[in-house]
């Protein structure tokens, strides 16, 4: 049997659906940055939301893990997840905010980081954008995705 860290991902989708505890193990080591990067871009910077998306991610995938059907990559599915998840978070954030103070609560990026008044430019120039814009920025220049995996992920067609 193949380590798990030399495992392609959908052996390492199969074999979590098998049991294997150290299949989600590998997924997580390959795949664990990369999303919480993507929701802290989708979720305004909030390290405990972003935590809390990816967590929920690793439980759809351990939930649902039996049923990816392969016509896509495991990471454009992982992806997928994340980002339904990080939407939903948002669209659950509005909706509290709108109740309790009717505007958002944005987080400004730590003192001690880099170049901060651009740091903050940035976020706020991504933050502008409308959500399904954003998330593209954010998976093609922020992950490296192609505009095809990206797509993918979206599940929209390219040049959307």
């Amino acid at each position: 049997m193949t380590k798990p860290e030399n495992a392609t991902d959908a052996q390492l989708l199969t074999r979590l659906s098998s049991g294997d505890s150290r299949a989600l193990e590998a997924l997580a080591n390959r795949y664990e940055k990369g999303l919480v990067g993507i929701a802290r871009g989708l979720l305004g910077g909030r390290q405990d939301l972003a935590d809390d998306a990816v967590q929920e991610t690793w439980v759809r995938v351990l939930r649902f893990g039996s049923t990816f059907s392969s016509k896509s990559s495991v990471k454009t599915w992982l992806y997928r997840i994340a980002v339904y998840q990080c939407h939903t978070m948002r669209s659950t954030m509005r909706r509290r905010e709108d109740r309790d103070t009717g505007r958002a609560h944005q987080t400004r990026p730590p003192a001690n980081t880099p170049d901060v008044d651009l740091v903050h430019d940035l976020t706020r120039a991504l933050d502008s954008l409308p959500e399904a814009k954003r998330t593209v920025v954010l998976l093609c220049y922020h992950r490296g995705m192609t505009h095809e995996q990206a797509a993918q992920v979206l599940e929209i067609p390219v040049g959307t």
